[in-house]
């Protein structure tokens, strides 16, 4: 038993059973990135972790030349660029879609309130009563109808005369 339990030692100093990335990542610090602005910030929200940085990569980024130094800074400000339209589009985009919402709420509300006053019983008479006007308006419209009507065919039986 002693024997496994040097066994179980020499792994965990070479890297063999001992911690994970995982169990690493769970060690992180919760506090927020003071990338963050205090006003867009809700802390309300769960803190993200992420795990650390394997150490190859920290290598491989120690030894670059000039030229990728430029490059790496190049991309960061086009992908932080890029994040910051992202948010401005979606700050304007939440209260249009919202308000979009709200309209087609208060539309539909509206609308089944006029269908229900349309078909109540004590309007449809009032609303299918012709005007006074109108009806006067339609009589002298028909009479003027019916004269045309007759000069034309006095001026088709004159024409077919002459």
């Amino acid at each position: 038993n002693d024997e496994e339990d040097d066994e179980d030692e020499d792994e965990d100093e070479n890297g063999g059973g001992g911690e994970s990335d995982e169990d690493e990542a769970d060690e992180m610090p919760t506090h927020r990135s003071r990338n963050f602005h205090p006003k867009y910030e809700d802390p309300s929200l769960p803190v993200v972790k992420l795990s650390k940085m394997p150490l190859k990569v920290k290598r491989d980024f120690a030894v670059k030349n000039e030229k990728e130094t430029i490059e790496v800074e190049t991309i960061k400000k086009l992908v932080t660029s890029y994040f910051n339209v992202v948010r401005k589009q979606m700050m304007d985009y939440v209260p249009k879609t919202v308000m979009a919402f709200l309209v087609r709420d208060v539309v539909d509300e509206i609308q089944n309130e006029l269908v229900s006053k349309l078909y109540s019983d004590d309007c449809v008479e009032e609303m299918t009563t012709e005007d006074p006007e109108t009806a006067e308006l339609r009589t002298h419209l028909q009479a003027t109808r019916k004269a045309f009507l007759d000069a034309l065919k006095i001026l088709n039986d004159v024409k077919a005369i002459i």
